[in-house]
């Protein structure tokens, strides 16, 4: 009993001891980047954007705050902001984006690319660096610069834009695993890879119109920009899907060539501050009263409350969440109206109604304006419909109005693995949706009804919030999704734009001044490193120490696998119902 006791002891200050070094490191990296960040940028200098890896809408822990997380990558509001406030800066003297291996929605990519436009029209001269392994969306984003250079050595792939989609149905079918699949209606799409193995005729359909409008406004843009006709550009593209960098240059693609040295390093006299070092200075510079505008992000799947996060913070928005959020906003007499920034595939049915009634509440006391970002489909432009005024990117994805359900059986799996079950149930259905075998007629019957419950709610509210009839929801809904653009013509937004018009828009519907921007107060509040820490939050904390250590990318894959028991639990436990886009576009 004695050993017992010690061991215990012996635990116990072992986690002692290992908090205690997590909390010194904490405190010593936050108190050199709250020193390091408050130092005065110089009067003259290049702004550089890094743009690596996947982009993503706003950052889960602030890094321009003490005690955040230092990754070295921006979000799209944080590039945005900064090149908004660029337009006004006369120190900056040159803007510089280093794109390598980039990758980013439609719908970001033209965002940044008219915030370049904006900062050229106000007199920055803005170049682009394209790395090595370039492909049509570094192209089509570079193009909006005044000078494009391509690395020396590199090979550019400019081969078109594609979907592709897997099916698991025969795949599942030979471990012995199969699902049953409530779907509402033919256009929701996003059951097909769990039930067949190829694309339906309706999900066939809407893939192409999408990219088709994709391609059209790449293929536009790009042309327009470099002074090629579009048809050229087209046939290009077809004729020759890998280019070195002299053929860019002598096709007019490009205006340079240089190595990646020479262009960074090769004029020692260019100080060069990065977009993350300029965006820690308005951070620390900012007014803390006065009127406001509260910016509410709803990014990621939406989720239960209490579906686990990842180490970084990054991911699902719960009901829970959303309501610190909001509460905050509401309480804080400085903010004068709330812009809802979207840019969420959809997740839970159930989560996503008790977010719309949230949304409904908050924008009883304060106005509220939706922008939506690169998707807002299903569950996703269900929170739109709260807002006053909905915006949304030309390319932005939208609608999905619509419901599906899984129901998993794996009876097979389980007489291969020799696994036998015994019933003793009361009531003449408990044993109708087991998971060790499929519904009958009758119980898919109920499962279709309930499913359809959920639909038939999910298109009374758009009929309410967008003052449409019946019918004219019904052709815009059925799972179906839209462009922005299209989106507007159905009735499902308001209009076309981005962030900053959205923003204009709320401005003058709180009755502020339109002049200058206003303050903006971000929630969810990104989270330092001692937020987490003191919230209890210990493998958060430590997935943002573990950033910084070498091969943190393979652990952080490692996490993810060790945690696909536990994210799978909905969906092994029956029925769920769910109301999320059934694909995503990217742009290689």
């Amino acid at each position: 009993m004695k050993k017992k006791t010690e061991r215990k002891k012996i635990s116990f200050r072992r986690a002692g001891c290992l908090m205690l070094v997590v909390l010194f490191l904490a405190l010593a990296i936050g108190l050199f980047r709250m020193v390091s960040g408050r130092h005065a940028l110089p009067s003259s200098f290049v702004l550089l954007l890094e743009l690596s890896g996947e982009l993503k809408e706003n950052g889960g822990v602030d890094a321009s705050l003490p005690f955040g997380d230092d990754d070295g990558s921006s979000s799209l509001q944080e590039l945005l902001f900064a090149l908004d406030r660029a337009e006004h800066d006369e120190r900056i003297s040159h803007i510089v984006l280093d794109i390598t291996g980039f990758q980013a929605p439609p719908a970001a990519l033209t965002q940044l690319r008219r915030a370049i436009m904006h900062a050229r029209k106000s007199g920055r001269e803005v170049t682009a660096f394209l790395g090595g392994g370039a492909e049509d969306k570094d192209l089509w984003l570079a193009s909006a610069c005044d000078t494009v250079i391509v690395e020396k050595g590199g090979v550019l792939q400019l081969d078109g834009l594609k979907v592709e989609l897997l099916y698991f149905a025969d795949a599942m079918e030979k471990v012995g695993v199969a699902f049953q699949a409530a779907q509402w209606k033919e256009w929701k799409s996003g059951v097909e890879p769990f039930v067949r193995n190829a694309p339906s005729r309706e999900s066939l359909e809407q893939m192409g119109v999408m990219l088709d409008e994709i391609f059209r406004v790449y293929v536009d843009d790009v042309a327009s920009a470099r002074g090629i006709a579009r048809d050229t550009y087209v046939i290009q593209l077809d004729e020759e899907p890998l280019w070195s960098p002299s053929d860019a240059l002598e096709r007019g693609l490009v205006d340079g060539i240089a190595g990646r040295w020479e262009f960074f390093e090769g004029d020692p006299d260019r100080v060069v501050v990065d977009v993350r070092s300029y965006s820690r200075e308005f951070y620390h510079g900012r007014s803390g009263s006065g009127p406001s505008i509260a910016v509410v992000n709803l990014t990621g799947q939406i989720v239960r409350d209490g579906f686990p996060l990842g180490p970084d913070m990054e991911g699902p928005m719960s009901e829970a969440l959303l309501q610190e959020a909001l509460q905050q906003a509401l309480e804080d007499e400085d903010v004068r109206g709330i812009l809802l920034r979207i840019d969420s595939p959809g997740g839970d049915a159930l989560a996503a109604v008790g977010m719309l009634e949230q949304l409904e509440a908050a924008a009883r006391e304060k106005p509220m304006v939706a922008s939506i970002s690169s998707v807002a489909a299903s569950g996703g432009y269900m929170a739109a419909l709260a807002a006053d005024s909905v915006f949304a990117e030309p390319l932005s994805v939208t609608g999905s109005v619509g419901v599906y359900a899984l129901k998993p059986h794996i009876g097979k799996l389980s007489d291969m693995a020799g696994v036998s079950r015994s019933v003793v149930q009361r009531g003449r259905h408990a044993d109708d949706y087991s998971i060790f075998k499929p519904l009958d007629s009758e119980a898919m019957g109920r499962f279709m009804a309930a499913s359809g419950w959920i639909y038939e709610d999910f298109t009374g509210a758009v009929a309410r919030a967008r003052g449409m009839s019946a019918e004219e929801v019904e052709l815009a809904a059925g799972g179906r999704v839209w462009t922005g653009t299209s989106a507007v013509d159905m009735g499902l937004v308001d209009r076309t734009g981005g962030f900053f018009d959205a923003l204009l828009s709320l401005q003058r519907m709180a009755g502020m001044d339109t002049i200058a921007r206003p303050p903006m107060k971000i929630y969810p509040a990104p989270k330092s490193l001692l937020d987490l820490l003191f919230s209890g939050n210990i493998n958060g904390a430590a997935g943002q120490l573990l950033r910084s250590v070498p091969g943190y990318g393979i652990a952080e894959r490692v996490h993810f696998i060790g945690e696909v028991p536990r994210l799978s639990e909905p969906y092994l436990g029956g029925l769920h119902s769910r109301a999320v886009m059934p694909w995503r576009i990217r742009v290689r």
